[in-house]
């Protein structure tokens, strides 16, 4: 524990402060003769009971740290009164008596001083430091992201200390401000701490290492093919050069395949026409938002002809520059081919005379191709059939017909765009069919159900009859005057209506037979 001495003259009061340099302030305690607690800072001494060991600790009440120093007093009195022994003011001396007089101590004459020193001072005469630096945040190298603010406090015992900060930003305090710190503010940090009060200044100097970390950021997007175009079956090798700190994991992607690869530079093997889309170079390195770019890449098909097929692959880069939002940049890519079929096309519709039909072809080229609908018994043309445009490769043509007789048959589509000054044409067929009435079908069911519901009945109906005979005879005779009116007609002369009212004669004749 380090120690210092001082000496007080009784009644002279002299004050001793315990200083120390803290922020926010520290809690400061005297202690004496390790016991006794003095809660004042300012410690006062000037009667002989305050001699004694006296120790001051500081303590830090955000870091938790403490300093202790002792400081030893001693207080000098006296003298209070002169007396002599023995305690007389006058002494009889006869001759007889003791041959000689002496004092105690043996001195004829004494000198009394008034006081010592006027006065003695603990602090700030004794000095010291500065002791071993440190930092706040403790530690030699610190990551700080772009754009944040930064405070790096530098910490010593010392009680009248100058602070320097020097480093790409400079600061004459013990205080390193940083506020929205840029890239090009990292590096290397050093804090000095210059004792002023010792006849010979005391320094001492400790460096901390800071990095400024920011987000990716894609400077530039190449490949090798010239003019982002290159022959099918060749190799393309794209190039992704990012700015970040740390260093980024860069990845390069496609919407045609959810496969994906990683590293500065990729190499597409053997392009072919249909991997068409978007091709992304993403940067990431945990700072912000992953940053993306994409670059055209045109691949020419060769068809056979002499003349060659160019598409165009879109590729899509996007830029995020690490704050909340995004940076999109992108570069159609077209892949230049002739017309073929993007969907399968539905070759026959079915209709009725009244009936609209739509007729529709979904067509993949590029350029943008010309279309021409044609009846291939008539040669009619029909100009208004109507063409979208999906996307800078894909249309869709359609004809809405309301069916006449006439309208049923074979429908020719012409397709064509023009390619390095060359015409490529498709054509393409669809058949309306007639479709059957179902009125003679119909027709002919409802009769059959009709007789057979008739036929039911007519065995229900006679099925009663019979069990109603059966359980109930006949038991009396006409009169001879109604059989004989009847039998005496002639049979030619009976008529239906005559079979129909007059049952009960022909009954009586099958009863009469039975009998005979």
């Amino acid at each position: 524990m380090i120690s210092d001495n001082i000496d007080v003259i009784e009644g002279k009061s002299q004050s001793v402060n315990c200083l120390a340099d803290c922020n926010p302030d520290c809690n400061i305690t005297w202690y004496k003769d390790g016991s006794t607690t003095i809660l004042n800072n300012t410690l006062s001494l000037s009667t002989r009971d305050q001699t004694g060991s006296y120790t001051c600790t500081v303590r830090h009440t955000v870091l938790n740290k403490q300093l202790t120093k002792q400081l030893n007093v001693q207080i000098y009195y006296g003298p209070d009164k002169l007396t002599f022994s023995p305690d007389v003011t006058s002494i009889n001396i006869t001759e007889d008596g003791p041959d000689k007089l002496t004092f105690s101590p043996d001195i004829t004459s004494i000198n009394i001083t008034e006081d010592g020193p006027d006065k003695l001072t603990f602090s700030p005469d004794i000095t010291n430091g500065p002791d071993e630096l440190t930092f706040s945040p403790d530690v030699t190298s610190i990551n700080i992201i772009e754009g944040r603010d930064q405070t790096i406090t530098c910490l010593t015992d010392c009680y009248k200390c100058n602070y320097k900060w020097t480093g790409p930003i400079s600061s004459p305090s013990k205080d390193l401000v940083l506020t929205e710190i840029k890239r090009n503010q990292g590096g290397n940090y050093r804090c000095e701490a210059t004792n002023i009060k010792n006849t010979i200044p005391k320094t001492r100097s400790k460096s901390i290492q800071v990095n400024v970390h920011y987000p990716p950021y894609i400077t530039s997007i190449t490949s090798d093919a010239v003019n982002n175009e290159t022959d099918e079956g060749s190799d393309v090798t794209f190039y992704c050069n990012v700015n970040s700190k740390p260093v980024s994991t860069i990845t390069w992607s496609s919407s045609t395949s959810t496969d994906t690869n990683t590293g500065q530079q990729w190499t597409l093997t053997q392009a072919k026409c249909q991997v068409t889309g978007i091709y992304t170079c993403t940067a990431t390195n945990g700072i912000g938002q992953s940053t993306t770019k994409s670059l055209p890449l045109n691949i020419r098909s060769n068809n056979g002809i002499d003349q060659s097929t160019t598409k165009s692959l879109p590729l899509d880069i996007r830029s995020n520059n690490g704050i909340d939002q995004s940076t999109t940049k992108s570069l159609p890519l077209n892949i230049r081919c002739p017309p073929i079929l993007k969907e399968e096309l539905k070759k026959e519709i079915r209709g009725k005379i009244g009936e609209m039909v739509l007729l529709e072809i979904n067509i993949e080229a590029y350029p943008e191709p010309s279309f021409i609908w044609k009846q291939l018994m008539s040669d009619v043309e029909y100009p208004f059939a109507k063409t979208k445009k999906v996307s800078e490769n894909n249309f869709i043509s359609t004809l809405e017909i309301i069916l006449d007789q006439s309208s049923f048959g074979y429908y020719i589509i012409s397709v064509q765009n023009i390619i390095n000054s060359e015409t490529r044409a498709n054509t393409f067929g669809i058949k309306i069919i007639e479709e059957d009435s179902g009125i003679g079908i119909g027709f002919g069911t409802g009769i059959g159900v009709g007789i057979g519901i008739s036929v039911v009945i007519v065995i229900l109906v006679l099925l009663t009859i019979f069990i109603y005979r059966k359980y109930h005879p006949a038991k009396k005779k006409l009169p001879e005057e109604s059989y004989a009116t009847f039998s005496n007609r002639n049979p030619e002369d009976r008529t239906y209506e005559d079979l129909n009212t007059r049952p009960g004669v022909y009954e009586n004749d099958l009863h009469n037979a039975g009998r005979n």
